[in-house]
């Protein structure tokens, strides 16, 4: 069953099975037999094979299972992988000792996730770029900067061997230690000139002439007064 499972993944050459070099699985060797018999092929790594296709469609073989049958019989060994541009790694860099803040590398987004991305630097363990420095700008989701198997150029941003974890930033680390100065003077500025406006308010407030308090009138002295305007019409 393991063998079942993972065979699609192993190249077993000069075997019993001629077949199990190929990327072909073993529950489609059957068709694979019946495309190379009705195609008159007999031996595997034919580049200019033909499959017409009168003679294939009768096998009732899906387009998909077909077209890697086909694949496999021109080129037994070949490897899906060959298909994809990679990341170019450094070949002085096997190990996590081997890295120092600040280093460039190349490397391959592996996975994209709320707060980051996971890159694979040609390390054990993949590095890890916060979403904090992906980008001069804010960025609200990785995903707004990095796709997986995007690759991409990274910096050391830091390295905690203990653990075997490194941090890594798409931005060089002069810039985004400008970026963070940029934004922390920012900070001070806005602080800073929300005070000179209280004191600005409160200079304002000060040369304004101070308001005459209310006179105490009494009783006696109101009813007077409304007496001496309206007179006593009683």
């Amino acid at each position: 069953k393991t063998f079942t499972q993972c065979a699609g993944f192993l190249r077993i050459k000069d075997g019993d099975e001629p077949l199990d070099e190929t990327s072909i699985h073993p529950e489609s060797y059957e068709a694979a037999r019946k495309v190379m018999e009705v195609c008159g092929i007999t031996k595997l790594g034919t580049p200019d094979a033909q499959f017409p296709e009168d003679k294939i469609k009768e096998l009732g073989i899906d387009s998909y299972t077909l077209k890697d049958i086909e694949d496999a019989i021109r080129q037994p060994l070949r490897d899906y992988r060959d298909q994809f541009e990679g990341a170019l790694l450094r070949s002085d860099v096997l190990e996590i000792s081997d890295l120092h803040v600040g280093d460039q590398l190349s490397g391959t987004v592996r996975n994209v996730v709320d707060f980051g991305a996971f890159v694979d630097i040609g390390l054990h363990e993949d590095g890890l770029v916060h979403i904090s420095h992906m980008s001069m700008k804010r960025v609200s989701h990785p995903s707004e900067v990095v796709s997986v198997n995007d690759i991409v150029k990274v910096w050391v941003y830091e390295i905690d061997e203990a653990r075997g974890k490194v941090k890594l930033s798409l931005l060089p680390l002069e810039q985004l230690k400008a970026r963070d100065e940029a934004v922390k003077a920012a900070r001070e500025n806005r602080k800073n000139g929300k005070g000179r406006n209280n004191r600005n308010n409160n200079r304002r407030n000060d040369n304004r002439p101070a308001k005459k308090k209310p006179e105490k009138v009494t009783m006696e002295d109101a009813t007077k007064r409304l007496l001496e305007r309206f007179g006593n019409k009683h």
